[in-house]
């Protein structure tokens, strides 16, 4: 993989250079591609139009398409099964009861009961997958797959998958199957590019039924994210002793006489098959009857009744307890969630492409994971007066290579704006752009796809997709998308021949370094059906330059943020000096784009240098309904510029690296930029800001992540999240500055963590002045607040999501 998709995040002493298409900073998610927290977007209408979008940057994983050698090769390819429910995807990537969501206010709670509460969606399959496979579901950590012989198979979705099947000893081989409680979500498969392949609408149901499994006995699947239920429903007359479960997959199968349950043993986890319930109806009511499991061979199971009577229906309902099965060592594959307005949520990440595993598999190839990995986008909708959650759709895009997902964001009618990147040359397109950017061209391309759903007809379509590339390789890190339906995109790129309209003057009309940022902004003509770029232009100058941030303003300026090592980075309206010259080996740089529709120019409105001596990069940035610009990001200087900073010790540089928080504002008349305000926020070891927001009041909100026993805290959570308790905590601090006396003050500022790694990786701010937090952890002990019921589970390492809103009642008064 080249150098703009991977990166690793191993912190030396003394961060080194800034490199091609990687963010340098305190970040420690062990072999990950590149990867950028989406900044927050503008906030909306002055008054009763607003509308904020969420973007926010979850865990993710370096997926290898050709596999691993020395792998469980069955597994890996039940792994590489199509992801189905996208809400599932959420849960895979730790949502779930005991590790993923973090709830600090009654709202969250509620959102997060909901989660656990989401049934099982069973997504049939319409020609995605092969065809031994009727229905298959995303469940936590798992991939769970029924087969037309009423098999089950699960299989981890992480690092090191295994394949656990339950087969049904001497059953009908051919069973009647259907789906029961069909879903109002719908699953859509975008992959390669002839529409004739697509899989759209893909229904969902909540139970499925085989019928006459067993002469008499049919069976029945449904459950929840925690568990896997299925019901024997053996007829008067049947014969119970006929069901027989093999685990021939476990190492071993084990009868716990105290409680009852098997554990099926793996290599990576443990499903535990609980003590089944067995009852008969008798005049309305249940009648209990005992029933227990027996050993009835090797990794076989049976069952023993009690007494009941045969001329009735007996129902026996075990339990599939899987969520206990966390296999693998890789990170979430959950990588963006965006929010709009009317509380939807909008995730994307990726997944594998299809390939069905076979239990005894062909040679090799076949005995490897030959699949890619491709993006995915879905939209949920949670109901804050019922405490429901529903999947509204789930769409993947991808084809024969390697598609990520980055940035996804929604506009006003609640379309979906999705970025990243492909290495596809049958990548999925709908009205693209002009050639070449309907090609691949180079060893990847940045893509940008427009998804619209029909509400009144449930259907899901691509509004427009298109690469956006060179030569060489392009990766798109951020989207934003304004009132109009523009998508403005930041990235960078190796290509000479990156598509340009209406670019910057030179130099910026080419390529000066070995890699520059980009920034482009489509517009898409439904009346024509014509996807265009109103701009698009290189940003950098000789040496490496990667634009990370993107943020728009209600007049449709852009603004963005990243870093550089170029010391002719273009400048415009620079701060005063030293900032209007490259001081160390990596500034941040903060650049605001004007667009004149009526000459087709493209200015810089201000372009500048913000940093010291040290290793300096923004990673974020916010606007306000002013047009001043919020960006954080981290500094190893001692002399980074201040204004105004806040007390001691935050007015100089502590550790080897501190967050920065600086506030710029333009005065066009004078055409002066300058600091409102600047300071350094950290302790005496390491920290870093990877995500801010902006209230309406002109308060920022910043989170990130701290090795500082002496981060500073006010208003801090109650213990133990008033002191540092692992190796890294993400924090969550909100500034206040009254203009009138030139002061910076904390509102709030805390850990938040556990005693593993947790870091905050973006934030957005509502009206009412609540925070949303988002990031991940590798603590087992993350502090919750009225969680779920826990799944029988314990904590292996891996990063999973976690999702906090501090609640606040106004400027300057905040619950927690």
């Amino acid at each position: 993989m080249n150098n703009l998709t991977h990166r690793t995040h191993d912190v030396p002493a003394k961060h080194s250079a800034l490199t091609a298409g990687g963010r340098r900073g305190h970040r420690k998610y062990g072999r990950t591609p590149r990867w950028v927290p989406l900044a927050v977007l503008a906030l909306m209408a002055l008054a009763a139009a607003f509308v904020s979008a969420w973007p926010v940057h979850a865990g993710l994983v370096e997926m290898n398409p050709r596999g691993l050698p020395g792998r469980n090769a069955a597994a890996e390819r039940w792994a590489a099964q199509p992801e189905p429910a996208a809400f599932d995807w959420l849960a895979a990537s730790g949502l779930n009861a005991a590790q993923g969501l973090k709830a600090t206010s009654a709202a969250q709670r509620g959102v997060a009961a909901a989660y656990g509460r989401l049934p099982l969606a069973f997504e049939a399959n319409a020609g995605q997958s092969d065809p031994r496979v009727r229905f298959l579901a995303r469940v936590p950590n798992y991939a769970l797959f029924l087969t037309s012989s009423a098999e089950a198979v699960l299989v981890s979705s992480r690092g090191r998958p295994q394949a656990v099947r339950m087969e049904l000893v001497g059953a009908n081989p051919t069973p009647e199957v259907r789906g029961l409680e069909e879903q109002p979500a719908k699953s859509y498969y975008f992959i390669g590019n002839d529409p004739a392949r697509w899989r759209t609408q893909v229904a969902h149901y909540g139970r499925v039924h085989y019928g006459e499994v067993y002469p008499g006995i049919d069976l029945i699947y449904y459950g929840n994210q925690q568990q896997l239920e299925h019901d024997w429903v053996v007829s008067a007359g049947a014969d119970p002793s006929r069901i027989q479960l093999r685990f021939p997959d476990a190492q071993p199968v084990r009868l716990d006489l105290a409680t009852g349950d098997v554990q099926v043993l793996g290599t990576q986890g443990n499903v535990c098959l609980q003590k089944p319930v067995a009852y008969q109806s008798v005049e309305g009511k249940r009648v209990p009857v005992e029933a227990r499991y027996t050993l009835s061979a090797a990794n076989q199971v049976g069952l023993a009744l009690g007494r009941y009577d045969p001329s009735r229906t007996l129902i026996i309902d075990p339990v599939l307890a899987y969520s206990t099965y966390l296999g693998g060592s890789d990170d979430d594959l959950l990588e963006a969630i965006a929010l709009d307005s009317r509380g939807d949520v909008y995730v994307t990440g990726v997944t594998n492409s299809p390939d069905f595993p076979l239990v005894h598999p062909l040679p090799a190839p076949n005995n490897a994971l030959r699949g890619a990995a491709d993006a995915f986008v879905s939209k949920l909708h949670f109901n804050e007066r019922t405490g429901s959650l529903s999947l509204i759709y789930s769409a993947y895009l991808g084809g024969s290579g390697i598609d990520y997902g980055w940035g996804v964001a929604p506009d006003l009618f609640g379309n979906a704006y999705l970025t990243g990147y492909t290495t596809s040359p049958d990548f999925p397109l709908a009205h693209p752009l002009p050639a070449p950017n309907n090609t691949l061209r180079g060893t990847q391309n940045a893509f940008v796809s427009k998804l619209h759903f029909n509400e009144q007809t449930a259907t899901l379509s691509l509004a427009y997709s298109t690469y956006l590339g060179g030569s060489a390789a392009d990766s798109s890190s951020n989207l934003a998308v304004d009132w109009a339906g523009n998508a403005y995109v930041i990235g960078s790129t190796t290509s000479r021949d990156f598509p340009l309209a209406h670019p910057l003057p030179a130099p910026n009309n080419a390529l000066q370094g070995s890699q520059d940022a980009f920034v482009s902004k489509l517009h898409f003509d439904g009346q024509t059906a014509t996807l265009s770029l109103v701009y698009s232009t290189y940003l950098g100058g000789s040496g490496d330059d990667a634009g990370d941030a993107i943020a728009v303003d209600l007049l449709g300026n852009a603004y963005v943020a990243g870093s550089t090592a170029s010391p002719d980075f273009p400048l415009a309206h620079p701060l005063a000096a030293p900032n209007n010259a490259l001081r160390g080996p990596g500034d941040a740089f903060v650049s605001k784009l004007h667009f004149d529709e009526r000459s087709g120019t493209l200015a810089l409105a201000y372009s500048t240098y913000l940093g010291g001596t040290g290793d300096d990069a923004g990673f974020a940035i916010a606007v306000d309904i002013l047009g001043d610009a919020y960006i954080t990001g981290f500094t190893g200087s001692p002399d980074f510029p201040l204004v105004h900073p806040l007390p001691a010790p935050n007015n100089a540089l502590q550790g080897s690296q501190d967050a920065f928080v600086s506030k710029l504002r333009f005065d066009e008349r004078s055409g002066t930029l300058a600091l409102a305000y600047s300071t350094y926020l950290g302790g005496s070891s390491i920290d870093s800001g990877q995500g801010i927001a902006v209230d309406l009041f002109g308060n920022a909100y910043v989170t990130g992540d701290t090795q500082s026993s002496n981060f500073p805290l006010v208003r801090p959570l109650p213990a133990p999240n008033n002191a540092l308790q692992g190796s890294d905590d993400a924090f969550v601090s909100k500034l206040r500055f009254e203009a009138w006396t030139g002061t910076l003050s904390l509102a709030y500022s805390l850990y938040l963590g556990g005693s593993g790694f947790d870091q905050g990786i973006a934030i957005t701010v509502d009206l009412a002045g609540s925070a949303y937090v988002a990031g991940w952890t590798r603590s087992s002990d993350f502090p919750l607040v009225h969680p779920l019921a826990a799944p029988n589970n314990a904590y292996q390492g891996y990063d999973d999501v976690f999702l906090t809103k501090i609640a606040g009642t106004g400027p300057g008064e905040e619950e927690k």
